[in-house]
């Protein structure tokens, strides 16, 4: 498998995603895994067995083209392959491996991560914007294209993945399998009654946290105990100080908390201080963070964009708004805050679906029957 994978804290939904993933089907004494992860702090290529699984880290350049490091990253993904010879080869979103295996014959499965940048919606984002950003969403798309064309399997997090990549898609064996989630979130305690509202994401553009202050600025007088916490890293030093600035001049700094990046251990306590997840995106693909929420029974109010409407029942486990819908998202806040019985059985009923759908366990079964189904359909071709 290559992924983005935490060397040190996890960062980012597609990491706790693949660790996730990756411990469950390290469960099955069927499976040998092998993980390839890049990683700035190591200069060499490095072998690391961790509770049995092969960790092989491999040198992230800081600087140059993202063509030219995708280029030496695809070159060092085919040596390991080779070295390694799996059975199966897996890539978690448009690695280098997408540009590697086409050098191989072995059979791949790809699941999808990262249309936020593909999406139109996101254009106008900074991060995606200008020359550099012009560059990012095309080496994106071309690694895309050669990733959907090479692989045998589709793993598809969401619906919105096999809408937004019809019809290639389709003419592709796949399998609908969600992201795990850890088992901590489904024992999280029970609505505390705090009236804290939590929004765990990266400080960004994409993420949208703005919205949410604005909103939760306009609903603050009539809730004198609510509390706005939004956790997460800078990915944006830019948007993070506008957002500050932002917070300051709503005179809500007592009541708006930055908690900066997280812990795993730390993001379990705070969902279980929270009685209800926001997420304010302009786009997202399957986020970890509802899965997360709706685990640990916990209602979500959100924007209806990309896989969202797929996680969120609008109305039965969570609210749905229109996306940058300030007063849409200020009723909603409104809502959720004055009727707690309405918030716990929205929660309930999120939670019942979680074990359903994004049970670790549950997840490694069927991701290694879709390894089995994908290799015998590349050995009967």
């Amino acid at each position: 498998m290559v992924t983005v994978f935490p060397r040190g804290p996890i960062r980012g939904g597609i990491e706790a995603a693949a660790s996730q993933l990756v411990a469950a089907l390290a469960h099955d004494a069927r499976l040998e895994m092998h993980v390839a992860a890049f990683h700035a702090s190591v200069s060499r290529p490095l072998h690391e067995l961790r509770d049995n699984v092969h960790l092989h880290w491999l040198p992230r350049w800081r600087r140059g083209s993202t063509m030219q490091m995708l280029s030496i990253a695809a070159a060092q993904v085919a040596r390991l392959e080779r070295l390694v010879r799996p059975d199966i080869l897996h890539a978690q979103g448009p690695t280098p491996l997408g540009v590697a295996a086409r050098f191989s014959r072995r059979p791949m499965v790809l699941t999808v991560h990262g249309l936020e940048m593909l999406s139109r919606r996101t254009s106008a984002v900074h991060t995606f914007a200008g020359p550099l950003g012009g560059l990012r969403r095309a080496t994106a798309g071309l690694v895309m294209r050669l990733s959907m064309q090479r692989a045998n399997g589709l793993i598809l997090i969401s619906p919105y993945v096999s809408e937004f990549l019809s019809p290639q898609a389709n003419r592709k064996l796949a399998a609908a399998i969600d992201n795990p989630v850890a088992l901590p979130f489904f024992d999280v305690p029970p609505l505390p009654g705090h009236q804290q509202l939590l929004c765990i994401a990266n400080l960004s553009e994409l993420k949208n946290q703005a919205l949410l202050v604005r909103a939760f600025a306009q609903i603050a007088p009539r809730h004198p105990r609510a509390k706005l916490l939004l956790a997460g890293p800078s990915a944006d030093a830019g948007y993070a100080a506008r957002l500050r600035t932002l917070i300051d001049a709503t005179g809500l700094a007592a009541r708006v908390c930055l908690s900066g990046e997280v812990s795993p251990e730390r993001v379990v306590e705070l969902y279980a201080g929270c009685d209800a997840v926001l997420l304010s995106s302009v786009q997202e693909t399957a986020p970890l963070a509802i899965a997360q929420a709706m685990a640990a029974a916990r209602p979500v109010v959100a924007t209806a964009v990309g896989g969202v409407p797929f996680m969120v029942r609008d109305g039965a486990t969570g609210t749905l708004v229109r996306p940058d819908d300030e007063p849409a998202m200020a009723a909603a806040l409104d809502r959720a805050l004055s009727d707690p019985d309405r918030l716990r059985t929205m929660g309930r009923a999120a939670q019942a679906e979680a074990l359903q759908r994004f049970h670790p366990d549950a997840i490694a079964v069927r991701t290694s029957k879709f390894y089995a189904d994908v290799v015998e359909a590349a050995c009967g071709s």
